[in-house]
């Protein structure tokens, strides 16, 4: 078989050797020999394998002939490795998020515990206690216990740096079944209070900070005013069981407060089980649904409980879910979007098709005396179709194996365009390729090959057969090649017009007012130690106000908790009902308002005298006072919130805001000053707003002098943080303005090639139409109504296949119909425009030709 096979690589040599053999048999033979070249055939049939060796001829003619045609071979392996380029980078990017599987030990057994919230449309979170108590599962061989990814700051050799910090189990590692590149992992008894502070670092982490020195393992860095031993490497391989996070250290719940370790109600966790081998996912879920139930019929049987807290939160459950993929947040976030991105990429490969199909049309239609003598001299139908089908598969391989090229770096480009639309919150995704990557890019390449090699190919023999005389003198007729045209600019159309409707979308949020001035607006995150007494943060909190109006460049500063969200809780209106009704709450300082730049409607804000022991005050936002009060003066009513024994007074009334997001219903809102109350205790993260006249000041150093539990947690301004909000919208009005403009270039590439073909192939007509004295002008108007014609038929069809398909769209417009005329307008006018300008050239070429050249080379 070997020698079968090698045979085919020395056809020549074999040819001699059976010749040679024949010849010493026929001087050898005493009769009739019988038909030399039979029985030479039949020799070099037994040798080698005719069928491959057939194939390999059709592929080095294939060669020959796309040679021929460089200008028209060009356009078709470019439109093709940019269709299926653009394909396989976005399922590179859902593989990443969606498919792959984390680089783990036996990643299947792994299922993720979650807690759905259908109100939040979230997953819930779990709490020490919980997970204590599934730890004692008999279905799980271990549990994976994160707070989450999240920038912290790191202190080494006496320079701060902010990485990426994430605290984990004890067990994280071992159960995840990971090897050490450098040192060792956490062990028992490591997680406990007054354990050592140790830590594991990434490796990337490794060579970007220490340039994999090998003596990494126990250097120590400084975080949150404690010293953290390096004990160990992570694999070059693992990023974290979170896609889309890269995680630098990781530390564990040693230096949990155990107000958090002990209170059922804190739910931060995140879970992950490994399943004992055997045990299947049916059985384990329902063992950790009864441990759930049990805990949470528990915690909630304490008599501070109200009916209707208590009914909420009996009302969650758990489900598992799959866990080789890792958490699921971003799978959440980027599904849909992901999806509608890659149906956008199949559009853009079926005009890839349509361009190299109606290029193989033109081509075809010159070829047809070739083929018509190839059918003449006996070569069957079936022998000169696999010859064709044979050459488009081959332009498919060569596209593809630039479209692998292109896919490598086109994903690169589309996790950068994501991660500028993330804003301070980029991607961190393994791109590297693997083989579900390469089989869909070679699937797309065959199935590709297929679909636009078998109609030029059945309209190449049908024309061959048909036709009577050189087709270099006829005009280009060939209907199927018109209907692709349009095909190819309809598509085309969909796809410009759904770039545009996104674009008009997030121009729309964009211009939205948000009730407050975003400019010079500046955050800062305020974080304590941990361990900080809760008695000393509102004396903080009084430094930091009075010491932050007199830093250089400082217009304003004021302390809010929390910045955006807000929390709700159930309070009582006595003048409105009996019942208790659902209001946001913020907790902010005075100059608050005035610093957000937010317009007090009526009353008046907070000021320095609302403190502890005055009377309860609060100030309610313009939706609350309509919703509650309408028709009454809201100044003078009371709120009684949750654990104050004595009602809030409000004393004024705000304009709305739109913190949460500009596609989030306002809510009823209400604000309570921070330093009167028992809730900074309960509530500790506050955010430090400060209005700028200049730069952002250094706040480290600042903080370190107001007080040695203070650090400074990281800023940004406040319409960067509102710009991270619009993410997905940003990201789909990139993307899909980014394969629009692909679209439109593979549709220049195919008219631009298709029209330059015919134009070569038209040359003597148009040579006799000069020389009969034809204006140039005028040859160029023919040629342009032409083609004008087939792109208008292809924009109206095109119209109402974008109107058709936008439904599909609008949950993610804001602001703009998808029926929107505007756009329809614009999308049609830049094609037509695109169009007009490629058609233009070749036909201006053409026409300005020598007629006496094209009649004598005919």
């Amino acid at each position: 078989m070997l020698q079968r096979f090698l045979n085919l690589f020395r056809s020549r040599l074999l040819d001699e050797d059976i010749r040679e053999e024949l010849d010493f048999h026929r001087s050898q033979s005493s009769g009739a020999f019988g038909n030399v070249t039979r029985i030479h055939e039949e020799a070099r049939e037994a040798s080698t394998y005719v069928w491959l060796e057939t194939i390999l001829q059709d592929v080095r003619y294939g060669l020959r002939q796309l040679g021929k045609s460089p200008l028209i071979s060009a356009a078709a392996v470019l439109s093709l490795a940019l269709g299926i380029g653009a394909n396989t980078a976005i399922f590179s990017l859902i593989n990443a998020v969606l498919i792959r599987s984390l680089p783990v030990s036996h990643p299947e057994e792994l299922s993720l515990v979650v807690k759905p919230n259908r109100k939040r449309g979230s997953r819930g979170a779990f709490s020490h206690p919980f997970v204590k108590v599934l730890s004692g599962a008999r279905s799980f061989s271990g549990l994976i216990v994160t707070a989450g990814p999240g920038r912290i700051n790191l202190s080494i050799d006496g320079v701060d740096q902010r990485v990426t910090g994430e605290t984990v189990s004890v067990d994280y590692f071992r159960v995840l079944g990971l090897t050490p590149a450098a040192g060792r992992f956490f062990v028992q008894g490591e997680d406990v209070p007054g354990a050592p502070d140790h830590a594991v670092i990434s490796y990337g982490y490794w060579q970007r900070r220490f340039g994999l020195d090998a003596g990494v393992v126990g250097k120590t860095f400084d975080k949150d005013g404690y010293s953290y031993t390096i004990i160990g490497v992570a694999p070059q391989e693992f990023f974290g069981v979170s896609a889309g996070s890269s995680v630098d250290v990781w530390t564990t719940f040693s230096r949990t407060s155990a107000r958090s370790l002990n209170s059922p109600g804190m739910n931060y966790l995140q879970v992950i089980g490994r399943r004992k081998a055997g045990v299947q996912p049916v059985p384990a879920q329902a063992e950790a649904e009864a441990l759930f139930r049990g805990h949470v019929d528990q915690f909630t049987s304490e008599s501070t409980w109200t009916p209707r807290e208590r009914e909420m939160v009996r009302a969650g459950y758990i489900v598992l879910e799959p866990g080789s993929t890792g958490l699921s947040s971003l799978r959440l976030q980027y599904s849909r979007p992901l999806q509608l991105l890659l149906a956008i990429a199949a559009l853009v490969l079926l005009i890839a098709c349509a361009n190299v199909a109606n290029l193989l049309l033109a081509r075809g239609a010159a070829r047809a005396r070739e083929i018509g003598m190839r059918l003449a001299i006996g070569a069957s139908r079936t022998r000169v179709m696999r010859q064709l089908i044979t050459e488009s598969m081959l332009l498919a391989s060569i596209g593809g194996v630039l479209a692998i090229c292109f896919a490598y770096g086109g994903a690169s480009i589309l996790v950068t365009i994501i991660s500028s639309a993330r804003g301070s919150n980029p991607l961190a995704l393994n791109l590297q390729p693997d083989w579900r990557v390469f089989v869909f890019a070679a699937g797309a390449t065959f199935l590709v090959g297929l679909l636009f090699g078998i109609l030029p190919a059945m309209r190449s023999i049908a024309a061959a057969v048909s036709s009577e005389r050189s087709t270099s003198t006829q005009p280009f007729r060939a209907r199927s090649g018109k209907l692709l045209i349009a095909i190819q600019v309809m598509l085309t159309m969909v796809l410009v017009f759904g770039a545009g409707l996104f674009l008009r979308t997030l121009v729309n949020l964009h211009g939205v007012p948000l009730g407050f001035r975003t400019e010079s607006l500046y955050l800062t995150e305020i974080e304590f130690q941990p361990g900080t007494a809760a008695g000393v943060k509102p004396e903080v909190y009084a430094a930091l106000l009075d010491q932050a109006p007199r830093t250089p460049g400082v217009e304003a500063a004021a302390i809010c908790q929390p910045f955006t969200g807000g929390w709700t809780n159930d309070v009582l209106i006595p003048s409105y009902s009996t019942e208790k009704v659902e209001v946001h709450r913020y907790q902010t300082s005075a100059e608050f308002f005035r610093t957000m730049g937010i317009t007090v409607l009526a009353g008046r804000e907070f000021s320095s005298g609302d403190r502890a022991g005055a009377p309860r005050v609060v100030v309610v936002n313009q939706t609350l006072a309509r919703k509650y009060f309408a028709g009454r003066d809201p100044i003078g009513q009371v709120i009684q919130f949750p654990r104050h024994d004595t009602p809030s007074q409000i004393v004024g009334v705000v304009a709305d805001v739109r913190v949460q997001g500009v596609r989030v219903e306002i809510p009823a809102a209400a604000y309570s000053p921070t330093f009167q109350g028992l809730d900074i205790p309960i509530f500790g993260a506050h955010t430090l707003l400060v209005r700028l006249r200049g730069p952002a000041p250094d706040w480290s150093s600042r903080f370190k002098e107001i007080h040695p539990s203070l650090r400074y947690g990281g800023g940004q301004f406040a319409s960067e943080q509102l710009r991270n909000r619009l993410w997905q919208e940003r990201t789909l009005a990139l993307l899909s303005s980014f394969f629009g403009g692909l679209a439109l270039l593979l549709a220049a590439i195919g008219l631009f090639g298709n029209i330059s073909y015919v134009m070569a192939r038209r040359r003597t007509e148009i040579g006799v139409r000069l020389a009969l004295g034809a204006q140039p002008r005028r040859l160029v108007s023919l040629v342009l109504r032409e083609y004008l014609v087939l792109v208008a038929v292809g924009v109206v069809v095109g119209i109402g296949a974008s109107l058709a398909a936008s439904q599909l769209v609008r949950q993610f417009l804001f602001g703009v119909e998808p029926n929107d005329f505007l756009t329809i307008a614009l999308a049609a006018g830049v094609l037509i425009g695109v169009s007009l300008a490629t058609v233009f050239f070749p036909a201006r070429r053409a026409s300005l030709g020598d007629p006496m050249l094209a009649l004598r080379s005919e």
